[in-house]
């Protein structure tokens, strides 16, 4: 069901010191209760065996209306993926800067469309003890932001079954 092996995520080489990153009440490296998912995922699923994804319930985000997709891996964060408007990139970005501090990484990422457009995609990186989160003022899609938390407990990978 996603939640099992107790204790802490290891954290990276050389982190140790920093903070664990948490946000809405979701906080890596510990054990997540399973009933602390049914207060914010608006869907929740078993997405393959130890692995749950809540999808929530739409909050408000520094004024901003978001939507985030957490996955949860043997009983603790693996990822955290958040959606908004552009339109608040810069509200967002500056209360992120106030709750975590200066980011450990900024980067101007360039973007090219179909017809041959080009955009500046500042692209802000926050290093934790047991991953990264990485702000992104253009998303997915060129009307949102788009916000990934990326812990180092995450599902192992494992080589296809060729079945058929």
């Amino acid at each position: 069901n996603g939640f099992g092996t107790p204790g802490l995520v290891t954290a990276i080489p050389g982190r140790e010191s920093l903070p664990l990153f948490s946000f809405r009440g979701w906080q890596a490296g510990v054990n997540l209760s399973s009933t602390a998912l049914e207060e914010d995922c608006e869907t929740k699923s078993s997405v393959a065996p130890m692995i749950v994804q809540c999808e929530s319930k739409v909050f408000d985000l520094s004024g901003a209306r978001a939507g985030s997709i957490v996955q949860i891996y043997n009983g603790k964060l693996s990822a955290l993926r958040i959606i908004s408007s552009s339109d608040y990139a810069e509200f967002i970005l500056d209360a992120f800067k106030v709750k975590y501090g200066k980011p450990c990484k900024s980067d101007i990422e360039v973007w090219q469309n179909g017809f041959g457009g080009k955009f500046d995609n500042p692209v802000f990186t926050w290093c934790f003890r047991t991953g990264n989160l990485i702000f992104s003022s253009i998303g997915r899609q060129k009307d949102n932001i788009e916000i990934n938390y990326n812990d180092v407990n995450e599902p192992k990978v494992n080589s296809p079954t060729i079945n058929f």
